[in-house]
């Protein structure tokens, strides 16, 4: 490529010594993203597992402090809370496999490999409020552009 009668090329605008530096730094943050994300899953799944058991032993030592009238309305509002949380899991659930569905059709007809990591990825993330499913879509995006060599320069 020329400019003003300068040829330019690509180590011009390019450090390519800082890109060791540059890739490590990454990958360690990535690292430690993922070390965190599953140690914060191993404290969630640990403290689930042992209070659901003890969630109907709570409720019957709250509704005996309790006034007959108030364990009674505690009782109901505990009900109405595992109902509500009930729904929301069926209801986010078909949206997620709804989802991941209809994209795997897409990525299907785009020749995507790997349809069922996209898929899977696709229905897990999708559980995460606001940020998952873009998560879930960048990823695929960004292995459709590797296994596609979408970007690359061709001579």
């Amino acid at each position: 490529m020329s400019l003003l009668g300068k040829q330019l090329e690509v180590k011009d605008f390019f450090k390519f010594d800082q890109v060791g530096g540059i890739v490590a730094k990454t990958i360690g943050w990535m690292l430690l993203a993922v070390q965190k994300l599953a140690t914060d899953l191993f404290f969630v799944i640990l403290f689930v597992i042992f209070l659901l058991p003890t969630i109907p032993k709570i409720c019957k030592g709250v509704e005996l402090h309790l006034a007959k009238k108030n364990a009674r309305r505690f009782a109901s509002v505990i009900a109405q809370i595992e109902k509500n949380i009930i729904g929301y899991l069926v209801t986010k659930t078909g949206i997620s496999l709804g989802t991941a569905f209809f994209s795997g059709i897409i990525m299907l007809l785009f020749g995507v490999k790997f349809i069922v990591v996209g898929v899977l990825l696709l229905f897990a993330l999708n559980f995460i409020p606001n940020i998952g499913s873009i998560i879930a879509v960048f990823i695929v995006l960004c292995s459709y552009a590797l296994s596609n060599e979408i970007g690359r320069a061709s001579c």
